[in-house]
């Protein structure tokens, strides 16, 4: 082997080592219980391929992350999902990272511009956020989110953001709770779980007024994942217009 090519095999196995140990960091902190699958051969090949070529280290963390995911859930992360990662330049993932403190549901609530705009969010940031394959609906007056309750019996709603989630409730079970939103794609849900954020909380809040002045009783508090599908919620606090 020459001696650039040996350099070269060094640099790579030195980046899957950085991103292995975030990956290892990450599952430690964790109190979901992992899956008792493995991951899939070909997914790791991938993985190691594509990790190895990237010596930023705020990529790395992202790549750490993937992995950790991967081994927690295997199927979380798909290779159309690497692919995407292996073309992402550092000032994109800092622009994915912002945009992920403002997603509730799959979604970012329109009319909230301040706060975005706070964060260095403006629109040809947003817009390249939709170039990229992340965002849908900017380029037109965006989607209305349609919620319908989760009880037969009166309205309930819980609606995810990061560590945090809105509880939506009312005494009409055939109510709807609708809003304004931006679409975030099925591959950008699954990059933006990969930034290390906590939903902005100013914006969170806001959101939850707007349902109080559509006549929902409306909670935020802590939210834990405790699988892959289920969660608890803790330190519930009632949100009022004047809050």
């Amino acid at each position: 082997m020459r001696n650039d090519e040996f350099s070269e095999s060094l640099r790579k196995e030195r980046n899957v080592a950085m991103s292995i140990h975030v990956a290892e960091d990450v599952l430690s902190q964790d109190v979901q219980e992992p899956s008792d699958r493995d991951v899939d051969d070909d997914w790791l090949y991938f993985w190691r391929d594509y990790e190895g070529k990237v010596s930023a280290e705020e990529l790395q963390e992202l790549w750490g992350r993937v992995l950790a995911g991967e081994v927690k859930n295997p199927g979380t992360y798909s290779v159309r999902t690497l692919d995407f990662l292996k073309v992402l330049s550092r000032e994109e993932a800092e622009l994915i990272s912002k945009a992920a403190q403002f997603v509730i549901d799959g979604r970012i609530f329109r009319g909230k511009d301040e706060f975005l705009e706070e964060s260095g969010l403006i629109l040809p940031q947003m817009l390249h956020l939709q170039d990229i394959g992340v965002l849908s609906g900017l380029e037109s007056l965006g989607f209305k989110a349609t919620y319908t309750s989760i009880k037969p019996d009166c309205f309930y709603l819980g609606l995810v953001a990061s560590n945090r989630i809105l509880l939506i409730e009312g005494e009409d079970t055939n109510k709807e709770a609708e809003a304004e939103v931006y679409l975030v794609t099925s591959i950008g849900r699954e990059v933006l779980k990969l930034a290390s954020f906590k939903v902005n909380e100013g914006y969170l809040k806001s959101v939850a007024k707007d349902y109080v002045k559509k006549g929902f009783k409306v909670s935020v508090a802590d939210w834990t994942w405790v699988s892959d599908r289920e969660g608890r919620y803790s330190n519930r606090i009632e949100i009022t217009d004047n809050a």
